[in-house]
């Protein structure tokens, strides 16, 4: 199953990624990288997503709700 990100979410997860984490974004994590992760919930209303900063933990859910 594919799951895509819509123009919002993408903007909100540029915004998380940018402006509350740059900091965090600089630090090295291993070739493999995984500075942020994306998790995608299907539920009966729509597709709920999140994303979590790998270096302090922290999370946010991005979920453009215009789209229920």
């Amino acid at each position: 199953m594919n799951f895509t990100l819509s123009d919002q979410e993408v903007k909100n997860a540029k915004r998380f990624m940018e402006e509350k984490h740059g900091e965090c974004a600089k630090q090295y994590l291993g070739a493999t990288g995984g500075h942020f992760s994306y998790t995608f919930v299907p539920d009966s209303i729509g597709l709920h997503v999140s994303i979590r900063c790998g270096v302090c933990k922290e999370k946010e859910n991005i979920t453009d709700y215009d789209m229920f």
